[in-house]
């Protein structure tokens, strides 16, 4: 075999087996290339009331409402636990609340006795529920059942204190 052929003989050979390697590796999926999917975390917790008195507690990771009741799904459930009656539903980690900004004190019932109280900015109905929504804070606490929204009255200052009646 003429001695300047086999280089060139080696550097193909070398090549065609990188293409090869190439394809194959291609062809096989590594985790890295597979989508991580988004980790479930609950966004709030659902809670239930009877007679002034918690029945029910549990992280949700997302609900749904309507038909005069919330269907909320728990970590690692396919179908949804279904409440009527006084619960509420609060985001996780809400913000602490300046009064300042509130404009309404909000009191949930349950048998006749108040079972919490925010103070919230805004408010409002939807799909037989109540909506209301902290100082500063773009979620919702959604409440069931009976509950009674009262203005936050504040003093007004008339006129400056300081003045002499000029």
């Amino acid at each position: 075999m003429d001695p300047s052929v086999t280089p060139a003989l080696v550097v193909g050979s070398l090549l065609a087996a990188g293409v090869v390697l190439a394809l194959l590796n291609r062809s096989r999926k590594t985790p890295t290339e597979e989508p991580t999917p988004e980790p479930v975390v609950p966004t709030a917790i659902l809670t239930v009331y009877s007679a002034g008195k918690v029945v029910w507690r549990s992280q949700i990771v997302s609900y749904s409402t309507g038909d005069g009741r919330v269907y909320a799904y728990l970590l690692d459930t396919a179908e949804p636990v279904v409440v009527g009656g006084d619960y509420v539903i609060e985001p996780l980690d809400l913000p602490a609340v300046n009064p300042v900004l509130s404009k309404y004190r909000v009191t949930l019932f349950s048998g006749g006795e108040p079972v919490k109280t925010w103070e919230a900015s805004e408010r409002h109905t939807g799909d037989h529920r109540m909506y209301v929504y902290l100082p500063g804070d773009s979620r919702p606490i959604v409440l069931g059942g009976a509950y009674v929204i009262e203005p936050i009255r504040r003093p007004v200052a008339v006129g400056n204190p300081n003045s002499q009646g000029e």
